[in-house]
């Protein structure tokens, strides 16, 4: 994210401690991750949240996947994946406790559990007409 001028801040959803429960211990993780997903819907800057979650958590074939974040609905406190495999998954509400528990699911690979970044563009110069210039990303 980085060298394609952007800021990115992880937040790895909190690991199990013996002897507390599980959604004891995540209260804090599931009250930021809704607080920057709340801002981060009514932001008017170049930000979004892209969550790592277990699709088998929620219910979906797959394990471990990136998606971004588009929206935030508070009546049902749910939100809105855009699924970056749109052939396989449409964007799609789910509820921010299930998405909260996919994210706190433990990979495999790594041995930890998963999380969400707050990816930010950098703070740059505006144009002659006062607003942000189109973010260029080089071809990979």
């Amino acid at each position: 994210a980085g060298c394609n001028g952007a800021d990115a801040v992880g937040h790895r959803a909190p690991s199990q401690v013996e002897g507390v429960a599980h959604s004891v211990a995540s209260e804090p993780f599931v009250e930021s991750f809704r607080a920057a997903v709340r801002a981060t819907s009514r932001s008017e800057e170049r930000e979004c949240i892209v969550i790592c979650y277990s699709r088998e958590v929620l219910g979906q074939s797959g394990a471990g996947h990136f998606s971004p974040i588009a929206g935030y609905h508070e009546g049902t406190d749910s939100v809105l994946i855009l699924d970056v495999a749109r052939f396989k998954y449409p964007p799609h509400w789910a509820r921010l406790s299930d998405v909260a528990a996919a994210m706190s699911s433990v990979d495999p690979g790594t041995g930890r559990p998963r999380g969400w970044l707050h990816l930010r563009s950098r703070a740059r110069d505006l144009d002659d007409s006062g607003q942000l210039p189109p973010i260029r990303i080089p071809y990979v």
